[in-house]
């Protein structure tokens, strides 16, 4: 099956991100059923969870993880974030207001940030399939996964498992989905190419929402 769609110029795009900076736009909202199936799955990621993978390099994927951890945990929620990516491109390295030291495994390091408990790698890793399993969450309502890997592994080592046998992997095939791209026309395709590549792989129709990061201030 094959879809078009229509191009999108700069113009539109410099009217959308007024609008969103005016906060003048439509948001719709969807309840999450959470975790559908895979490796360990609900033992090691409650239901529901949210991913965040970027279309590109500088995406502000980290920035996207860390709002939606922090908005939930605003409303009461229990949050649990985890970063997936190799330490040394963490975006999450000052994240955590307090250390917790090491897992019972010495692979991941624990932290919080006010009611947001942070689970980052702390050791390297060379592939988004050699990431470990997280430590199991406590009474988290939701997690929040940053992937952060380029998508071009993720997609790479997802060829490779097509059962979706890893944890990270059964969940880029199941999950709901943020997928970030910077918001110009390189950007754009990069996050639409993203799109078509991950809608081969998505066995169970998540939803992937598309969030934009435009620049501080537009030419008038």
């Amino acid at each position: 099956m094959s879809t078009t769609t229509a191009a999108v110029s700069v113009d539109e795009l410099e009217r959308a991100w007024r609008a969103v900076r005016a906060g003048q736009f439509r948001a719709r909202r969807r309840a999450v059923d959470g975790w559908v199936s895979g490796s360990g799955g609900p033992d090691l990621i409650p239901a529901p969870v949210v991913l965040v993978v970027g279309a590109h390099g500088w995406s502000g994927t980290s920035t996207t993880a860390l709002l939606i951890a922090d908005a939930a945990a605003r409303r009461g929620t229990a949050v649990r974030l985890v970063d997936a990516a190799a330490p040394a491109r963490s975006g999450f390295a000052a994240a955590a207001a307090t250390e917790h030291g090491l897992d019972e495994t010495g692979r991941w390091r624990q932290g919080s940030r006010g009611p947001v408990s942070v689970q980052r790698l702390a050791g390297p890793v060379n592939r988004p399939a050699a990431v470990p399993p997280p430590p199991a969450g406590q009474d988290e309502a939701v997690t929040v996964v940053d992937i952060g890997w380029p998508i071009t592994d993720l997609l790479e080592d997802l060829d490779a498992d097509p059962a979706g046998q890893y944890w990270l992997g059964a969940l880029v095939r199941s999950a709901p989905l943020v997928l970030t791209a910077r918001a110009t026309i390189p950007g754009l395709r990069r996050a639409e190419a993203t799109v078509e590549a991950l809608a081969a792989v998505r066995v169970h129709g998540g939803r992937v929402v598309l969030a934009l990061l435009g620049p501080r201030t537009l030419p008038r």
